[in-house]
């Protein structure tokens, strides 16, 4: 950890918790697909931005990592709910996704022990498959999703007519 590494995780933390704040509020989909997508975002932010004050001040990174394992806790049980609920065309692959994010996060604190670098390699390699997983979800959900929202416009632009 470094404070050049501090410098770019905050401000990146603030607007992701932002944008995050504003997803939750005016996503489009239905109820579920809404916490499981939205609510993810913000925490990130709050990671980002931890872990980055962290690394400035030299906090104790250790008891971050413990923060982090809880705020894993919520995406774990998410990629359970994916696929106990078949949430998408793809439920298996959102389903690991989400449960290799959530399983990187909780496994974390581990990471200032004496295993902490194959701890770390497994934490990069869980994090990479969920990218290569986010990537091409994210690619197929584009085609499935944007001629759905054709006629859509955000609850704040809307206009009334009394």
């Amino acid at each position: 950890m470094n404070k050049a590494f501090a410098a770019g995780a905050i401000p990146l933390g603030v607007y992701i918790l932002a944008t995050g704040i504003w997803s939750t509020a005016t996503w489009p989909l239905p109820g579920p697909y809404n916490i499981l997508f939205s609510d993810s975002w913000p925490l990130l932010g709050v990671v980002l931005i931890s872990l980055g004050l962290a690394s400035w001040f030299s906090l104790l990174v250790r008891i971050v990592f413990y923060a982090y394992a809880g705020l894993s806790l919520p995406i774990l049980v998410y990629g359970v709910a994916i696929a106990y609920y078949h949430l998408t065309q793809e439920p298996e692959l959102a389903a690991a996704m989400f449960i290799l994010i959530g399983l990187a996060g909780l496994i974390s604190p581990a990471l200032a022990t004496k295993w902490g670098r194959p701890i770390a390699m497994a934490i990069i390699i869980m994090l990479a498959v969920a990218a290569v997983i986010a990537f091409f979800t994210g690619i197929s959900a584009s085609f499935a999703h944007i001629p759905r929202w054709a006629k859509w416009s955000p609850w704040y632009g809307k206009v009334v007519v009394g």
